[in-house]
């Protein structure tokens, strides 16, 4: 019984530090973010995921503090 639950704790410790890894990763377009996020929950074995949020977040082409007038790409 022990060997069991040691597996699936590093099994479950996998599939986290996946996620994490997920989580961090940036993506081009809501689209793009959606088949990665639909990929990951295919490849869960031990965990689920029941929902996700999407947030997108404002990036510049140079480094540093951005102009006032200057858009976001």
């Amino acid at each position: 019984m022990k060997t069991v639950n040691t597996a699936f704790l590093k099994q479950s410790q996998q599939e986290l530090k996946a996620f994490e890894a997920l989580s961090r990763q940036e993506f081009a377009c809501e689209a793009d973010a959606e088949t990665a996020v639909r990929r990951f929950r295919k490849q869960l074995k031990l965990t689920t995921l029941t929902a996700h949020q999407l947030i997108s977040e404002a990036r510049y082409q140079r480094r540093g503090r951005p102009r006032p007038d200057q858009a976001a790409d």
